[in-house]
């Protein structure tokens, strides 16, 4: 974590695009390098490589995802809400099964609406 102007900073390295795990050095050179690109392809790649997660002292998050950036909120921004404990998970959400595989044959059909 990265302290600057009392907003805190993590940084995450892309699973899809990089297989390495990020360094002081990455760091900082991200942090001398934003807003001053020279290049929009080194531009791009470092944004693909690299996100931002800030925690403002009012209490929002910010993520330079795509995701985040499109919609306002994110999985990593919804992540350290919740290992901060701002949000509480819903006791439903944590009974839904992860990663389990789909039944063998045809899907059924809709069942009619309305037909009680």
């Amino acid at each position: 974590m990265e302290r600057k102007k009392g907003n805190t900073s993590i940084f995450f390295a892309s699973s899809s695009k990089s297989k390495t795990s990020i360094t002081p050095n990455m760091v900082t050179k991200f942090e001398r390098k934003e807003g001053k690109w020279k290049e929009f392809d080194d531009y791009k790649r470092w944004r693909s490589e690299i996100w931002k997660i800030t925690l403002h002292n009012d209490g929002t998050m910010t993520c330079t995802c795509h995701i985040f950036l499109k919609e306002g909120v994110c999985h990593h921004s919804l992540g350290m809400e919740i290992r901060q404990k701002r949000v509480t998970v819903p006791p439903a959400a944590k009974n839904i099964p992860l990663g389990e595989k789909r039944k063998r044959g045809r899907p059924s059909l809709a069942k009619k609406a309305l037909l009680v």
